[in-house]
């Protein structure tokens, strides 16, 4: 069992993949499930729902901007809106509502992302936008005894699946039971060598670019 726990569509502002696309490309990589994780916005969610298969598993979320960087609420049915968002609030209130909280590429703040590790239940250790890393973040969540995810940080159609995390097989599709085996550590991080190549493929390109 596949799963994508980090994918943006056009309820996000830098992404243009319509809830179709992300239907249709979960399902053509053969993903059981997706998390839509939005830029502080659960806009799609419900419209995503309607349109997915029984065999695709959509779990709800949001990608917020806190005080302490990105933070991925997963599991979260209820979006939080004030603004500014500190971490320190917003924990509590996903937590109430049977959500945990995933520091996104946190290799971009993990200063914070330590400092604040009592307000998280997790890292994510893949992320094929910013796949550098790894190990270090793997590390830190074992030694701060947090869970470590993956996602593609999509905001393509052609991106979704590029990292994912996988269960095993005989875990049910449901929420509660896709939730239980993150928390239990079920999940395993296949790797992705191609994402090191487009990472340092799109850093030469914007080199290139500054060249006169």
């Amino acid at each position: 069992m596949k799963l994508d726990l980090h994918i943006h569509t056009n309820a996000s502002y830098d992404s243009q993949t319509t809830p179709q696309e992300a239907v249709n490309t979960a399902l053509r990589r053969m993903l059981s499930g997706i998390a839509v994780t939005d830029h502080d916005s659960m806009a799609n969610i419900q419209i995503i729902r309607q349109l997915a298969p029984p065999e695709l598993l959509v779990i709800p979320g949001a990608e917020y901007s806190t005080d302490c960087g990105h933070v991925l609420a997963l599991f979260c049915d209820e979006f939080y809106s004030p603004t500014p968002i500190k971490l320190a609030q917003l924990a509590p209130f996903v937590r109430q509502r049977g959500g945990i909280l995933i520091a996104a590429h946190p290799r971009n703040t993990l200063t914070q992302c330590q400092a604040n590790a009592q307000y998280l239940d997790g890292f994510e250790a893949a992320n094929a936008h910013y796949p550098r890393g790894n190990t270090i973040i793997k590390k830190i969540a074992a030694r701060q005894g947090k869970i470590v995810t993956a996602g593609s940080d999509a905001h393509i159609p052609n991106a979704i699946g590029r990292n994912t995390i996988k269960l095993p097989d005989d875990t049910p599709l449901t929420l509660e039971a896709v939730k239980a085996a993150l928390l239990a550590r079920k999940q395993t991080i296949p790797r992705n060598p191609c994402n090191f190549v487009r990472w340092a493929a799109r850093k030469l390109r914007k080199k290139l670019r500054k060249q006169p």
